[in-house]
Formats: C-alpha cells, structure tokens, sequence
C-alpha cells in the first residue's frame, strides 16, 4: 500500500471539496450571490417552510453560520421567516417570489458543477463514487445519518427534476 500524502483519502476529498466549493463561489457570484446563500435559495426551495435548522443540517454547517446567510438573503428579499404554527421559537423559511424566480438559475449553476464534476465518468462511476462516499461517510457518523443524508439529497433531487421538466 502507498503511504504517500496524495495517495490518502482524506487528502483527495478534502482538494475535491475545495475545488467544489470554490466552483460553487465563482458560478453563484456570477448571479449575486455567495455558494451559501445559493445552497439556502435551492434547499428552501425544495421544501417551502423549512425550519432554519434543518437547511443548517442539510448544508452540514452550524446553526450560526447558516443563519448569516439566512439574515442577507431576508434583507435582499429572497425569503422570508414565518414563525411555526406549533411552535412559535421555530421559524420557517419560505422563498419569495423573487427567490423562487431566481432559483431555477441556481439550478442550473448546480447542474453545471455536478457535470463538470462527472467529466470522464460514466454513469456507473459516478454512482460507485457516490457509493463510496457514503461508505466513508458512515465509516465516521452513523448509518442512520447517511440514510437521513441520502433521503434529503434525493428529495431536493426529486424536487429539482419536477422543476425542470
């Protein structure tokens, strides 16, 4: 087995996050907005009244960080807060008309990424690859969790087809 540096798992997932990220940040700053407030407009969309926590759970980032995101895009117009009917300390996001008109364009920004990302893969590459990712993300959290992650991909998934169509 190769001990060297390039040859470690995290080193690879760590670079292709990065470049992923970065890819994100420079096609959404093309349309305004920050790779996270891209995330937020395309999660909310997917699921009207999402609580803020879980778009922080689908982003896999705090709580805080999220809500930075969250206060810009309420400020600019593109979603607004509802307090929950059960619960008055939740609050539920829900786009605007004007995020929802702008989501279809983060969309596409997100298809263009994920096909950059698949160039030279066939199909079943990609879905080994992604197979694989999930192995290595249960390897640390638990299976449960990447079921729950898996679910959630697949809804906004799902929710993004129905759009395109």
């Amino acid at each position: 087995m190769d001990s060297s540096f390039t040859s470690n798992i995290g080193f690879w997932l760590n670079h292709a996050t990065t470049a992923l990220r970065m890819e994100l940040e420079e096609e959404a700053k093309k349309i305004g907005f920050k790779a996270q407030e891209a995330l937020v407009i395309m999660i909310a969309g997917a699921d009207s009244g999402v609580p803020l926590v879980k778009i922080a759970e689908r982003m896999s980032h705090s709580h805080p960080s999220v809500l930075r995101h969250i206060d810009a895009l309420e400020k600019r117009g593109y979603i607004y807060r509802v307090p929950h009917p059960d619960d008055r300390r939740i609050k539920l996001l829900t786009l605007t008309e004007k995020g929802a008109a702008i989501r279809p364009e983060v969309i596409k920004i997100v298809f263009k990424i994920k096909t950059k990302a698949e160039t030279g893969m066939t199909a079943e590459e990609s879905n080994t690859l992604i197979d694989l990712l999930q192995r290595v993300h249960t390897t640390f959290r638990s299976q449960e969790e990447t079921d729950h992650l898996s679910g959630l991909i697949k809804s906004i998934s799902k929710s993004i087809n129905n759009e395109r169509e």
